[in-house]
């Protein structure tokens, strides 16, 4: 669907084998650049690749395990919620990306990408 606009989730684990590979989530869902809301509860990627989500406002993900969430071509995304299990390093194109609403937190590691 080429027009939506907002898409909730939740409980999507994709199949992961061997666990040394990582998964793009257009690997499993197919997103569309429309896209601006996302809320993936208890949903678990180990590699989030964000390319296709360029008009990306609002992006909520909780109760899944992240090693690394790729965030820098979200350059619209003014919402970032976000509760990790375990320690995750968010990318950025810069620090200037990050807004008052973005998450905060011990387990969160953001990092500038090149």
């Amino acid at each position: 669907n080429t027009k939506l606009e907002y898409l909730y989730c939740s409980g999507f684990k994709p199949p992961i084998s061997p666990p040394q590979y990582f998964y793009n989530v257009k690997r499993y869902i197919s997103l569309p650049s429309s896209l601006i809301y996302l809320n993936a509860g208890l949903t678990t990627f180990p590699k989030f690749n964000s390319v296709d989500l360029v008009n990306l406002e609002s992006l909520i993900l909780s109760g899944g395990n992240y090693e690394k969430l790729d965030l820098s071509n979200c350059s619209h995304l003014n919402e970032f919620a976000f509760y990790p299990t375990s320690k995750t390093i968010i990318c950025v194109k810069s620090q200037n990306q990050i807004t008052e609403k973005w998450a905060k937190g011990t387990n969160i590691i953001y990092e500038v990408c090149k």
